[in-house]
């Protein structure tokens, strides 16, 4: 392989992700917008979907865009719809919410609970219109039935059924008597 192929290799291999570069945007230039202390209410077609609290909201707009960032704790509960019961909570260090796309991002130390399943991550994606939520990095799920961890997980927001990458894990194994 030439030098040239292999610089963009590594160049290519080293780009930062969508999430990576919603956080480098607060470097860039101050916010046009913050806030302490602050709850948002997301909907789709009218209904409450998401409701978020933050320590900290950084708003940075552009002509072609908008970024918040979520910062010093950030707490979120996922509904069914407007009436609808409580779906998951989760808990994270960060976030990083791109309006136009109706698409977030929780970083660091996140944890997801849904009844009596729990998932663990460093990041977590949901997209609303999808209904799913995505992780790149290891992960680690629990459940009554079994503790499993790996990489790269797709799931349903109620983690009803879930997709990982390279897994390893524990099944309890229920006691035939014999």
């Amino acid at each position: 392989m030439s030098r040239v192929g292999l610089l963009l290799v590594l160049l290519l291999g080293c780009r930062p992700t969508e999430s990576q570069r919603g956080l480098e945007v607060a470097t860039e230039e101050p916010p046009t917008q913050e806030a302490e202390e602050v709850w948002l209410q997301l909907s789709v077609r009218g209904q409450m979907r998401l409701s978020l609290w933050a320590a900290r909201l950084l708003v940075y707009e552009r002509p072609d865009s908008t970024v918040m960032i979520l910062r010093g704790g950030v707490r979120a509960r996922l509904f069914e719809g407007q009436s609808g019961p409580l779906q998951a909570e989760l808990e994270a260090q960060e976030g990083t919410y791109w309006p136009r796309a109706r698409r977030i991002a929780f970083q660091g130390d996140v944890r997801l609970r849904v009844a009596d399943r729990q998932l663990w991550t460093s990041v977590l994606e949901l997209e609303e219109g999808e209904e799913r939520i995505r992780s790149p990095g290891f992960v680690r799920i629990q459940t009554p039935e079994e503790w499993l961890e790996g990489y790269g997980l797709e799931a349903a927001f109620d983690l009803s059924w879930y997709r990982v990458r390279r897994v390893t894990g524990r099944v309890a194994v229920p006691d035939v008597g014999t």
